[in-house]
């Protein structure tokens, strides 16, 4: 949506290099597959290498994650997972900061961020990867 598109590009964008620094790896979790998983990377500047398409939500259900989207937005569901996105949901906005034994050392659940202001900003996450880091 145009909303990750936007927080993508504000906040992740020009970091990547300051992330990796710390010794982090950037993962940016995506409903969408294929041709729009490189559209977004186009359009957001961030290399298509840091995207992960969950196919179908399955990482996004385990983790409880999903929602159901609105009516209006199916189509553009179905077209940006190759079809594959028939229980119309999508993830809300999450971020996490996983340590090398996989155990979740910070998360940040936002379920009604849509707009791009109430997601997680570099502001607040880049003091917290520099506090964490290992």
């Amino acid at each position: 949506c145009s909303n990750c598109v936007k927080h993508f590009t504000q906040e992740f964008k020009d970091h990547i290099q300051e992330i990796e620094s710390l010794g982090y790896k950037l993962v940016l979790v995506s409903a969408d597959q294929g041709e729009s998983l490189k559209q977004i990377s186009q359009q957001t500047g961030v290399p298509a290498q840091y995207f992960y398409g969950d196919k179908n939500n399955e990482l996004a259900k385990q983790m409880g994650l999903v929602w159901k989207q609105q009516e209006r937005l199916q189509p553009r569901l179905l077209e940006s997972s190759e079809n594959s996105n028939t229980d119309f949901l999508l993830p809300i906005s999450a971020f996490y900061i996983i340590n090398a034994e996989h155990e979740i050392r910070f998360a940040d659940l936002r379920p009604s961020a849509i707009p791009v202001a109430k997601r997680i900003l570099y502001k607040e996450y880049m003091p917290i990867l520099k506090a964490w880091k290992e």
